[in-house]
């Protein structure tokens, strides 16, 4: 084996690592975003007429101080373009 082919053999390893972890990291970001959503649609299932299921939630980027968590969230199955926040009734865009 070469030193290039040794030198990639070992980028490629590391290209590998860094993968799995950008993954696992991934995978542990969309379990606690699924987490905000379960507990924001349990909140607000009484005030709707009926259930919904929470991944029809989509937690915004901007400040909400009505929100459980602190940002804004929307009902993507009825609110596609996010016009009102559930809670403060603001548009996702600050105009």
């Amino acid at each position: 084996m070469t030193i290039m082919q040794r030198d990639w053999a070992a980028y490629c390893d590391m290209a590998r690592v860094k993968l799995v972890t950008m993954v696992a990291l991934d995978a542990q970001a969309q379990v606690e975003y699924d987490k905000v959503r379960v507990r924001m649609a349990a909140q607000l299932s009484p005030d709707w007429r009926e259930p919904f299921d929470y991944r029809a939630l989509s937690v915004g980027g901007h400040e909400c101080a009505t929100s459980p968590v602190g940002s804004c969230a929307y009902r993507d199955d009825l609110d596609a373009r996010h016009d009102s926040c559930l809670y403060c009734g603001d548009p996702s865009e600050r105009k």
